[in-house]
């Protein structure tokens, strides 16, 4: 199925279609179309040339191609060129999320991965992978005080659930007058 609108989210291993209309960019009159994905987390990027198809752009990013792609966020740019003019199509964000038939990639969230580790060491059942947990600030799981983990224990845990919760809306709350 072809799309007509970049989505925002792709699971990696999925083929993306995206059908542009060749109007304004004839292939007769020279136009080419291509786009370019960049992860924000760097590295090489990744070019897509579309074909023409019945006068418009087929973009195709194949399943090989999407499985490539790390998950996170990528910056995508859709253009179209003519002899070294460029015109934007479309620009924005995607989301590669991780394909669930690959198991051996851990799917878990930053969030759940912490406070997994957290909770592994506060029930003296770490593991020595659990321990060389760093966080952001650069602290060591295994060098921070019993308080402060139960301090960011609860942080994490309230982010756990707002991931786990998320589309389900707010909770009902039953009330008697």
């Amino acid at each position: 199925m072809n799309l007509s609108r970049m989505p925002a989210s792709l699971i990696a291993g999925d083929s993306l279609r995206l059908s542009i209309a060749g109007g304004d960019y004839p292939a007769a009159e020279g136009w080419s179309v291509a786009m370019v994905l960049q992860a924000l987390a760097g590295g090489a990027p990744t070019s897509v040339n579309a074909t023409v198809e019945g006068g418009d752009w087929l973009l195709m990013l194949t399943s090989t191609a999407s499985a490539a792609l790390a998950p996170g966020s990528y910056r995508y740019l859709i253009a179209a060129t003519n002899e070294g003019d460029r015109q934007t199509i479309d620009h924005g964000e995607l989301l590669v999320k991780p394909d669930p038939a690959k198991p051996a990639t851990d799917q878990r969230s930053a969030a759940r991965r912490a406070l997994d580790a957290i909770d592994a060491v506060l029930e003296s059942r770490a593991s020595s992978e659990d321990l060389k947990y760093t966080f952001a600030d650069g602290r060591a799981l295994d060098k921070i005080p019993h308080g402060d983990l139960l301090a960011l224990r609860k942080h994490y845990a309230r982010i756990v659930a707002r991931e786990t919760n998320k589309g389900r809306g707010p909770k009902r709350v039953l009330v008697r007058l």
